[in-house]
């Protein structure tokens, strides 16, 4: 038998839905924004392909996330800053993994602290 994680309990009141929509929109400006939209199209494609087609999208993202971080100019990457706030425990990494260690943890498995 599947768990029951029950998230539409966290969404029963109006208000309750904004904040919730408001904190994964805080978590998602967080993050490198070509990287969102690589995910978001990786995402919508792969959920629709067959498993050898969506596994391609998810070798070449990672082709495509190293490209934007760093080797182009995008104006909304942070070319490089997030991997290399991550290897020095820099403020980025910080600010980003505060804002999503507490996001939605209140599913069936624990959250590792």
């Amino acid at each position: 038998m599947l768990p029951s994680w029950d998230y539409g309990t966290a969404w029963s009141t109006t208000t309750r839905l904004r904040a919730e929509v408001d904190a994964l929109i805080r978590v998602l400006l967080s993050k490198n924004q070509q990287a969102v939209r690589q995910l978001k199209f990786i995402i919508d494609k792969g959920v629709e392909a067959d498993l050898h087609t969506a596994q391609g999208f998810e070798a070449l993202s990672a082709g495509l996330t190293g490209a934007v971080n760093g080797a182009w100019q995008i104006e909304d990457a942070d070319q490089g800053g997030g991997v290399l706030s991550f290897v020095a425990d820099g403020e980025t990494w910080q600010t980003r993994r505060a804002e999503a260690r507490g996001f939605w943890t209140d599913g069936p498995v624990a959250a590792a602290t």
